[in-house]
């Protein structure tokens, strides 16, 4: 259906979507007021790897070259992301890697089973974080909470566990959202068979007539997982030390001892120490692909307007067939739009000065 050099083109826009997604796509779905970002990330990822499995078939080796791609370009624009950032990439590729060559003839499975792993992996790793900063006293926390406002406000007295209740919904909430996204998938699967008459129905993009404004408030982000963990340390502290049968200051202290030493371990040593290393690693891997790096790196700020523009474009829809709308039209406009190397500096350039 396309030409060699077509597909390659196509490869590398799919791959600069999906750094762009896992390096600035967050921020920017936060600053445009987009609800349930983490769910949106992990789900575009997968419909761009789905992709990038549909037009390098065979050679699904691809998927592992875009990852590393993508992991340097992360490095590069967001040299501060925690490790578990890159985790996520690595479980995403290694897995989209396996599950394609596995389900080699049949694509739609492949993608599918991805956006369930994929779903419930970030689940399971935000549940495991969590416990292991804050330990049982987080769920110990919520449980003692819950049954103290049931037996105040309703004069219920159930012996149930409130954290289970919560973790469950949690991962109800993401096996629904891989579900659909394994849905989605399956259908620009089916959409990409339609290319040349899709790509005559595209919205109009003009990236020199519109400019982005949605830098505001981004050094409030900076602080944001500080206040995040600091209300939850002080409501486990504070319910414990009013609820806890036993002595709750000192589970209290206890929990605060916990997670002051852990930050600083984390923080301080392993932390950096593993960004170190995944950066020595990624810096070798960056010659081998240093031209589609810096095409990929000038082309972001191109394609970071282009999601600002067809955001806008989509209000005329609601909730999850916004988002639907969204993304098809920024997969296929990025496909076809051109974007030379001096439009996409013009644009960085431009959005830059805005941003100070």
């Amino acid at each position: 259906m396309f030409s060699e050099e077509k597909r390659q083109l196509f490869l590398n826009r799919l791959t600069a979507l999906w750094a762009l997604n896992e390096a600035g796509l967050g921020g920017l779905m936060h600053a445009l007021r987009i609800p349930f970002t983490g769910i949106f990330i992990g789900g575009t990822a997968v419909v761009l790897i789905t992709l990038i499995a549909y037009f390098a078939r065979p050679d699904f080796k691809r998927i592992l070259k875009s990852m590393l791609i993508v992991l340097i370009i992360k490095a590069l624009v967001s040299p501060h992301s925690p490790i578990n950032a890159y985790v996520a990439v690595i479980f995403q590729g290694l897995a989209g890697f396996a599950l394609f060559t596995i389900f080699s003839s049949n694509l739609k499975a492949a993608a599918f089973l991805l956006a369930m792993i994929t779903l419930i992996e970030g689940a399971v790793q935000k549940i495991l974080v969590m416990t292991i900063i804050y330990g049982a006293s987080l769920w110990e926390a919520i449980d003692l909470f819950i049954n103290y406002l049931l037996k105040r406000f309703a004069s219920v007295n159930l012996d149930f566990s409130a954290s289970l209740a919560i973790i469950s919904a949690y991962f109800i909430l993401h096996i629904m959202g891989g579900f659909l996204i394994g849905l989605l998938c399956i259908k620009f699967l089916k959409l990409m068979e339609q290319l040349p008459d899709r790509f005559a129905h595209l919205p109009q993009i003009d990236l020199s007539a519109r400019t982005m404004n949605i830098e505001k408030g981004k050094k409030k982000g900076k602080y944001k997982k500080f206040i995040h963990l600091s209300v939850l340390l002080f409501f486990i502290i504070g319910t414990l030390t009013l609820f806890s049968t036993k002595d709750g200051l000192l589970q209290g202290m206890l929990v605060f001892l916990r997670v002051f030493a852990l930050i600083l371990l984390w923080y301080l040593f392993l932390g950096p120490f593993l960004i170190k290393r995944l950066h020595r690693f990624l810096k070798t891997k960056s010659k081998l692909y240093a031209n589609e790096i810096e095409h990929i790196h000038d082309i972001l700020p191109s394609l970071k307007q282009i999601v600002f523009i067809l955001w806008q474009d989509s209000a005329k829809y609601i909730y999850l067939k916004r988002w639907k709308y969204f993304l098809v039209n920024l997969i296929l406009v990025s496909l076809t739009l051109e974007i030379d190397q001096t439009q996409a500096k013009a644009v960085s350039t431009s959005t830059t000065g805005e941003s100070s």
